[in-house]
């Protein structure tokens, strides 16, 4: 009985959460007129990364970036396929899966965090290099579930790539 009122109470605190952030979010039509496309404005830059920390369970726990130079990096620490510290060079399709995989997602229509109280879940970082600057998202937690997709989906090509270590 106490194990389902636990479970009961981590849900409801996770679904308040998620929508007490919604409502936070004061003007986003403005910011969403803008390109959501990464742009490179130099040589090496980092266009995207993600970081994401450890759960209670066997979450991925990794760091993962690529540049402008079609440079893949990767700090894989914990449930992946691989571990250690990788460098990789992208193909040119990989390149371009990698980013229309990134830019499907509309980066200015999200808010900058979004808290959880649930305690043993992930951190997602997510930083994104779009028109006016880098983006950068927070999120603790399983909403919007449009990045944990993303997250998810880049996991999958993270682990297909024959990365060399650095």
């Amino acid at each position: 009985m106490k194990k389902l009122a636990s479970l009961t109470f981590i849900v409801l605190a996770v679904t308040i959460g998620c929508k007490s952030t919604k409502k936070q979010s004061s003007d986003n039509t403005k910011e969403s007129d803008k390109s959501t496309d990464i742009i490179a404005k130099k040589t090496n830059e980092i266009l995207f990364s993600i970081t994401s920390t450890s759960c209670m369970g066997e979450c991925p726990v990794f760091d993962f970036s690529f540049d402008s130079d079609s440079n893949a990096y990767l700090n894989a620490k914990k449930h992946l396929l691989i571990s250690g510290v990788y460098k990789y060079k992208l193909s040119a399709e990989q390149y371009f899966q990698l980013s229309d995989l990134v830019n499907s997602v509309k980066w200015n229509a999200f808010e900058n965090n979004y808290p959880t109280l649930a305690m043993d879940l992930p951190t997602n970082k997510f930083e994104v290099m779009l028109e006016d600057g880098y983006k950068v998202i927070k999120q603790d937690g399983l909403e919007p579930r449009s990045l944990i997709t993303l997250k998810d989906d880049l996991v999958k090509m993270i682990e297909s790539y024959d990365w060399q270590s650095k």
